[in-house]
């Protein structure tokens, strides 16, 4: 591993709860592992930042989205097939787990776990290393 550098991540927010989307802006730039590269207020808009930035996650508000969350995960799955998608939503219900996984995204993280538990599980899975 000598001469290994850990890169931040990439990270886009998307989502239309202005509170929400301010709060995880303000967690992500206090946490080194992690590098914001672009905020969503939209779908379209997630889509088209996560076509240019190629992030390696697109955490989504996905009680905010303006579209379905099938048709959304499909669009960035075009857009940027090597993003991970990471839901984040208010509902924990297990119907609702299945259908954001269904959709295609890659985790779900409740709202109702904490700003720890996020970081914590972004972080987890989504370590990037350049030579």
């Amino acid at each position: 591993m000598g001469g290994e550098v850990i890169q931040p991540n990439r990270i886009v927010v998307a989502g239309g709860h202005e509170l929400v989307v301010e709060a995880l802006v303000d967690l992500l730039a206090e946490e080194s592992g992690l590098c914001l590269v672009g905020v969503a207020r939209s779908a379209l808009e997630a889509v088209a930042l996560a076509e240019v930035h190629a992030p390696e996650v697109l955490l989504v508000d996905t009680d905010s989205v303006d579209i379905s969350v099938v048709r959304f995960a499909h669009q960035v799955r075009l857009a940027a097939p090597a993003t991970r998608m990471v839901a984040l939503s208010g509902r924990e219900d297990a119907a609702n787990v299945r259908r954001l996984l269904d959709a295609g995204f890659d985790r779900h993280v409740s709202k109702g776990s904490g700003l720890a538990d996020l970081l914590a599980n972004l972080l987890e899975d989504h370590v990037c290393f350049a030579h």
